[in-house]
């Protein structure tokens, strides 16, 4: 899509965009499929995330163009030569809990609901996963009465004693074994014929 496209809506991509079309020309950002990649700065203060993106095509541009721009989207004219450099432009604390988030999603919050203490110490869990957390390692909790009744496991029966299973055979197994109570015996009698006479 256009940057036209997207009117007066809002977001780190549109700035990104705009910014770029201030100091390259209006001219590149007629094109669609422009690729905006931009840093978070921590200037200006209190600003919404979407009005501190920058270009970090920026950092490769003349450097007395380089410092104009910055200077007027920073807001900030007092800026000096080692202000410019990027790592010092950089809001790490935005993307310090970026990172914490990911760890999260990806370490920690399964960890947690596994039982598992927390791997990474230094992000410490949410409030709401520290509730849910006491709440499952909470010795008092009520039990529910599903988990109370169930069936026997295959070793032990509910006294606590092992069941006597008897060996399972298979088919081709009967031929040379006696597994059983045995043949059965067959009894004949014969009957004497009473003669006539």
């Amino acid at each position: 899509r256009q940057l036209e496209d997207y009117g007066d809506q809002k977001g780190t991509s549109q700035t990104t965009a705009r910014r770029l079309g201030e100091f390259l020309g209006s001219e590149i950002i007629k094109d669609k499929g422009l690729n905006c990649k931009f840093i978070i700065s921590q200037l200006p203060h209190g600003a919404p995330i979407t009005e501190r993106a920058v270009p970090t095509a920026i950092w490769k541009a003349e450097p007395a163009v380089m410092k104009h721009y910055l200077r007027k989207w920073l807001k900030a004219p007092e800026m000096e030569d080692e202000d410019f450099d990027i790592r010092n432009v950089l809001d790490w604390d935005y993307y310090l809990e970026r990172l914490n988030n990911t760890i999260r999603k990806i370490i920690t919050i399964p960890a947690a609901l596994q039982k598992v203490p927390n791997p990474v110490p230094r992000v410490p869990h949410p409030d709401w996963l520290q509730t849910t957390v006491r709440k499952m390692n909470d010795k008092y909790k009520q039990r529910s009465i599903k988990n109370m009744f169930g069936t026997a496991s295959d070793s032990k029966t509910l006294l606590g004693k092992k069941e006597r299973t008897p060996h399972l055979l298979d088919i081709e197994d009967f031929q040379g074994k006696n597994t059983g109570p045995g043949r059965p015996i067959v009894h004949s009698t014969r009957r004497q014929r009473r003669s006539k006479t």
